[in-house]
Parts: structure tokens; sequence; C-alpha cells
């Protein structure tokens, strides 16, 4: 009944740790999925907002509104471009800034490459914008649907994170990014969101840079690097998408590997717990069979001993029965005995009676005899007469003394009988004595049996229920090793996901550095011309 018990407790604490490393390993690949997210959308959000940092600081100060604030030409020669000082040019004052509420207004697409998003040529332009969608790539080649949205809000100083409504040298700028893909086990969606945020400052030096490239510098033969900056620009524009491209899918394939890994540590745990739990079953597999092994053991001694009892209880009763007829033989020559004594002592009075009268009779004969003898001289006829007196005295003696040995041999018979007697009833007390020594051997006998036969029920009850655990204990066994084995399972599909995340997530760097290194290529290849982003 305890191994049961245990076996029972052991499988429910499976079950449970089962459940609760399922809602663990949910809610970490749940976390990690956001975690991931974060990553994956983060060179987004950076190209967005470097977009964003790229515009002029406010409408007062972009390149063509100054150009024409001082006068200058959209063309210079070199010389005569080096000779104006743009940093003391720009002379603007916070009042001059657009309005708050003039935010926004302008077709910005902050994610496509030039000359879509010409039209913005300030920060604030870009604030407000709806909604706009973009795919990242994930190392699989499936898209990750995002969404991206720029809010661009005046702040009282560069550290500043709180709105105000009047105009300042200080605008705040937030990205967003959000995603629907998530959902829970209950298909119900568990939107993502993240943001990214900065402060941009207006630097006249910035301005007065801006300012300066915005001004072609005449080249050779009178052609001039404009047309060659757009071209430029345009192309860098399109090399930094692929290069975001790229590194969407390292970033999402960061994820896959860190989803993978977490997957092969939730399942190398769930091994771990799969192979403790199963260890633990084979234990107490061993140990119900043990108790098994000890309840048969138990059995067969009781079993045995209720034979040896059985056996010992025939023995005692053959010997209970010796015994009652070694008691009945001597109660029969007792009787026998008791019986001759009576006719032996009958014999001796009749030998003693005898006697008496052969000494009456032997007595009268000396009588007559001497009487004869005192007269024999008389006449020869007296002597013949004492002769024949003397004939009859020797005949009287002879009488006596075969009268003695007769009642001597009687007398021999009535102590030879009483003997008997005597021996006949020591005989029947000894009898007596065994049989009463072997009705006890028997009784004890009898209880030896009854206690072996009283032992035989609880050892086969312990036997069947010792076999009941032995039963729950192997199914429980069984299932520990098949769970065990489909976590091993899990564990090899864990790391084999992990192998090939790792081989996605290195191609994915080697795409990045190939993008980066056409980006430095293209970066090189106008040396003469001062460009811009």
């Amino acid at each position: 009944m305890p191994q049961t018990l245990l076996s029972l407790l052991a499988l429910f604490s499976a079950g449970i740790l089962t459940i609760s490393q399922v809602e663990t390993q949910h809610s970490t690949v749940e976390s990690v999925v956001h975690d991931q997210f974060e990553l994956a959308v983060a060179g987004t959000l950076l190209h967005a907002m470097e977009f964003v940092d790229s515009r002029a600081f406010d409408a007062a100060t972009t390149p063509a509104r100054l150009r024409a604030r001082y006068g200058l030409p959209a063309t210079m020669t070199r010389a005569e471009r080096d000779t104006i000082s743009f940093d003391d040019l720009i002379d603007i004052r916070t009042d001059e800034f657009s309005e708050p509420a003039t935010f926004g207004g302008a077709d910005c697409r902050v994610l496509d490459p030039l000359p879509a998003t010409v039209a913005c040529d300030d920060v604030d332009d870009i604030s407000g914008n709806d909604w706009q969608s973009v795919d990242l790539e994930t190392p699989d080649g499936a898209p990750l649907p995002v969404e991206i949205r720029v809010e661009v809000d005046y702040v009282e100083s560069a550290d500043s994170d709180v709105p105000v409504t009047y105009r300042t040298n200080h605008k705040r700028v937030q990205v967003f990014a959000r995603s629907n893909v998530l959902r829970n086990r209950a298909g119900v969606v568990q939107p993502m969101e993240v943001s990214l945020s900065r402060v941009l400052s207006f630097d006249t030096k910035i301005a007065a840079e801006y300012l300066r490239r915005s001004i072609a510098v005449e080249g050779e033969g009178g052609a001039t690097c404009e047309a060659e900056v757009g071209v430029w620009n345009a192309r860098m524009s399109a090399l930094r998408a692929l290069l975001d491209q790229a590194v969407g899918v390292r970033t999402a394939a960061s994820l896959e590997v860190a989803v993978a890994r977490d997957g092969l540590v939730a399942a190398q745990a769930s091994q771990a717990s799969a192979d403790a739990a199963n260890a633990e079953a084979q234990a107490q597999l061993a140990a119900a069979q043990s108790a098994r092994n000890a309840a048969a053991a138990a059995l067969a001694t009781a079993q045995s001993q209720l034979a040896s009892a059985q056996a010992t209880r025939a023995t005692r009763a053959t010997a209970v029965a010796a015994a009652q007829q070694n008691v009945t033989t001597a109660q029969t020559r007792l009787a026998q005995a008791q019986a001759a004594v009576g006719p032996a002592q009958a014999a001796a009075a009749a030998a003693e009676a005898a006697i008496g009268t052969a000494r009456t009779a032997m007595n009268q004969a000396e009588a007559a005899m001497n009487a004869a003898y005192a007269v024999r001289y008389n006449s020869w006829g007296h002597y013949f007469d004492w002769l024949a007196k003397r004939g009859t005295y020797n005949d009287r003696v002879a009488d006596y003394n075969t009268a003695v040995q007769a009642a001597e041999a009687a007398q021999a018979t009535v102590a030879s009988a009483q003997s008997a007697v005597t021996s006949a009833t020591s005989g029947l007390a000894s009898a007596q004595s065994a049989l009463n020594a072997a009705q006890s051997a028997l009784t004890n006998a009898d209880r030896a049996v009854a206690q072996a036969q009283a032992a035989i029920a609880p050892a086969q009850s312990a036997l069947t229920a010792a076999e009941a655990v032995l039963a729950t204990a192997s199914a429980a066994a069984a299932q520990t090793a098949a769970a065990a084995a489909a976590a091993a399972a899990a564990t090899a599909t864990a790391q084999a996901a992990l192998d090939r995340a790792n081989d996605v997530l290195a191609d994915a760097e080697d795409d990045v550095t190939d993008r980066q290194r056409d980006i430095d290529d293209h970066q090189a290849a106008y040396p003469d011309c001062e460009v811009s982003v």
C-alpha cells in the first residue's frame, strides 16, 4: 500500500512538474519573442530615426530656405564656397520655428529611399503620419509584418521627456513599431509594441553644414556634382535599405537562435526532470520487486512451516495412537495379571490346607506307628503291624513333603502373579504417561498447525498487495521511461533546431558584412564630390 501511494505521488508530481515546465516554457518563449521582437525591429527603428535625424531641424532651417534667406546660389565654385563663413550666416531665433500645431502634413515614407520622401525636408514634417507597414524577413524567408509611426513634439531641454506646447530649440522624436503576430494558446492576439526616443536639438553648426553641402561645387569643364549627389544619395538609400533588411534578417535569425537556445535549455531541463522521474520510478520499481520477492519468500516460508507443522502433527497423531494402543495392551496385561492372582492365591490356600491335612495324617500315622512300636516285640503279628504302620507313616511323610512342595509352588505362583500385577501396573502407568506426553505433543502440533495456517492468509495478502504495487510501479516506470525517451528526442530536436538557426545566423552575418562592404565601396565611389544623405 505505501508503495502504491508513493507511485501515485510520483506520477502526480511528474504531471505537475511537466505542466509547470510547459507553462514556464510558454512564458519564457513569450518573453523571448517580445525581447527578440525588439531586437528584430531595432535596426528598422534606427533606420527610421536616422532618416528623421538627416532632416533639417525646422522648416526655417532647411538648406533651400537658408539659401533664399541669405541669397546664396545653388551652385558655386569651390573657391567661392570656401570664402563663405556659413556658421556666421546662421542666425535663427526660436520664434521663427514652426508652431506645434503645424507639425506633420507631408506624405513622408520614413523607410522608402529617395526621392519618395523629398517633401520631408525637416523633422516635424514626419510627425503624426499614419502607421506605415513594412515586412521584415525572417531567417526562413517568411515575412514579419511590422508597422512604423513617428511622433515629434517640442520639449524643454535635451534631457527632458515631457512635451510642451510652445516652441523651443529641442524636439523629441519617438519612433513606434508594433506587430500583431503573437497569439496566446487561446488564439487571442498579444500586441507587441516597442519605441525608440531621441531628442534632437537645433545646432547652428549642423544647419550651416547642411547649407554648405546643399551648394553644389562646379567640376572641371563646367560640370557640377549636384546630379551626382542625387544619384549617390538614391543609391546610398537603396544600399542602406538592403543593409537594414540584412540586419533585420540577422536580428530575426538571432531571435531564432535565442528561441532555439531557450527551447534547447527547456528541453534539457525537461529531459533532466524526466530522467530524474524515470530514475525515481526505476528505484520504486526495484523496491516494489524486492518487496514482492520478500512477500513471495515469506509466503513460501509460511507454506513450508505449515507443511512441516502438518507433518509433525501427523507424526504426533501416530504417536498418540501407538501410546493409546500401549495403554490398552498394558490394561489387558494388568487385567490378566490381576485375574491370575486370585486363582494363585486360592491354589496357595488349598496347598496350605493340604499341608494341614497331610500334617494331620502324618501325625496320626506317626502316632499309630509309635503305638505299634510300643507293642512290636509282643508277637510277630505286632511287629508286622508296626512295619505296616511305619510304611503308612513314611507314606504320610512323603504326602506331607509333597503338600509342602505344592504349597511352596503355590506361594511362588502367587508371588509371581503379584509381581506380574505390579509389573503390569507399572507398565500401565508408563503407557498412560507416554499417552499423556503424546497427547500434549499432539496438542502442541495442532497449535503449530493453526498458527502456520493463520500465517498463510496475511502472507498471501501481502504477496497480492506487493504484486499490485509491482504492477503499478512497472506501469509508472514504463511511462517515465517513455517520457525520458521523448524528452531525449525533444532535446535532440531542439539541438538540431539550434544548429540550423546558428547556420542561418552565420549566413545572415555574412550577408550583413557584404551589405556593409557595398556601402563602404559606394561611400568611396565619389571622393571628389561632397555628398549627403
